[in-house]
């Protein structure tokens, strides 16, 4: 009885190790993270833009080229959000965003922006907007690279993706074929956790919301241009950044929050938002220099847009490098519709979408 007792004792043990270690397997690879603190960018990307406003544009559409949340667009320009817009109006337009700071060199995602990165020696090179995954099927914060590149992939969907199209009644097939109706769109990069993936999508009013299973859509044009840039090995930082502080190289601080999407706190750690910067200011000898009024604003507001909150005037603020200008005015492109295409050599992903 006693060897029996004994051999239970060690086969638990050795089921516990291996539980552990496959844990330890499955966990994501964060950044790593000291105490919690808010990081100090340098860059700026965005800037003050004029449109006039064409017939068939609507706010979720400027929204999406801007990269300026529709709410923040309408009251920019003190417009009700339910509101028509007419051809001819002319809308100001601020869209300057914080880059998060600690990513040098590859693509960088912060999810509660919603928009990618493209990065090399620490500029800014292109950014796009992005749709990332909706709560309950999060886009799992940490580090990857690029294992990869296919054109005209097949997707073959995860059974627990297909479990969840059933329960919302929606057709759900082993696979979808290479094509226009295809979720992955044309391009997809594909990462080595969690079968995420950096892809296009064949839905783009997805884009700068929170629409996927865990992977990270960007515009068919967007992809097309960020796809040949980036080979396989590339770094990939997926960051949960709420809230963001930079410091540009006049002194001047500007400060961007976002909605918690995903209930993870200012920092994704479960810091306090005000907390965050009031610990910046102190480290920073910055108390009275900020404008503590402009933060609460900012952090109340969670606006999506970067907001000079030292107290220091500035009729224009400086941008540093990757800073990257919209055309003034010209009429956003249509929506094309989705026409038959030839596809070569079609290649079998699993991956969230």
């Amino acid at each position: 009885m006693g060897k029996v007792h004994q051999f239970a004792v060690l086969l638990l043990s050795i089921l516990s190790i291996s539980l552990t270690a496959s844990a330890q397997t499955l966990a994501p690879v964060l950044p790593e993270q000291g105490p919690p603190h808010l990081q100090t960018s340098t860059v700026l990307v965005g800037g003050r833009h004029v449109y006039t406003i064409h017939r068939g544009d609507t706010l979720l559409r400027l929204s999406q080229r801007f990269l300026i949340p529709p709410g923040t667009i309408a009251a920019q320009n003190h417009w009700r959000v339910k509101r028509a817009l007419y051809t001819g109006r002319r809308f100001r337009l601020a869209n300057w965003h914080i880059v998060p700071a600690g990513f040098d060199n590859g693509l960088l995602v912060n999810v509660p922006e919603q928009m990618l990165f493209h990065l090399r020696n620490g500029a800014v090179t292109q950014y796009f907007p992005v749709g990332a995954g909706q709560p309950g099927w999060e886009t799992v914060p940490g580090d990857y690279r690029v294992v990869r590149r296919v054109e005209h992939p097949i997707w073959r969907i995860p059974a627990s993706i297909r479990q969840d199209l059933r329960a919302h009644h929606l057709a759900a097939p082993l696979y979808v074929p290479a094509g226009p109706s295809n979720p992955l769109g044309q391009y997809m990069l594909a990462l080595n956790k969690w079968h995420l993936a950096i892809h296009g999508t064949d839905e783009p009013r997805g884009i700068y919301r929170f629409p996927s299973h865990g992977c990270i859509r960007l515009f068919p044009r967007d992809i097309k241009r960020l796809y040949p840039t980036v080979p396989v090995g590339t770094a990939v930082r997926v960051a949960y950044q709420p809230v963001l502080l930079a410091q540009l190289p006049d002194g001047e601080v500007y400060l961007e929050a976002h909605p918690d999407i995903y209930q993870l706190g200012a920092d994704g750690h479960g810091a306090d938002a005000m907390a965050l910067v009031s610990d910046w200011a102190r480290r920073h000898n910055a108390e009275t220099e900020l404008d503590w009024l402009r933060v609460r604003s900012v952090l109340d507001h969670q606006d999506g847009v970067a907001h000079l909150v030292s107290r220091a005037p500035l009729a224009s603020p400086l941008l540093t490098k990757g800073d990257q200008p919209l055309p003034k005015s010209r009429p956003l492109p249509a929506a094309s519709p989705k026409a038959r295409q030839s596809h070569p050599r079609p290649v079998i992903i699993q991956a969230s979408a």
